[in-house]
């Protein structure tokens, strides 16, 4: 039987929410890999936060691409990341 090599990775969702996402204070309400995609490559997660676009409760929510700004340290490992879209309000 073919072996390889894998695992279920986990991440505390304040971490991934606050730290790496930059939505600190956001409710978590779903992750999940996209579907409509032959070879999934996105991961969706669903939140409120107030730093997102606002619509009426029970309607669907837009799709957005978050965009960050990198800071490389002199070896170039990332030393920093910053959410500059959607912007923090």
């Amino acid at each position: 039987m073919k072996k390889i090599h894998g695992a279920i990775i986990q991440l505390d969702t304040k971490f991934l929410l606050e730290k790496v996402l930059d939505f600190k204070g956001a409710i978590l309400h779903d992750i999940y890999l996209d579907r409509e995609l032959f070879s999934p490559s996105v991961i969706q997660i669903k939140l409120e936060h107030p730093d997102l676009p606002e619509v009426e409760e029970h309607m669907p929510l837009s799709k957005i691409y978050l965009i960050f700004e990198a800071t490389y340290g002199k070896n170039g490992v990332i030393t920093s990341i910053k959410r500059i879209d959607p912007p923090r309000n």
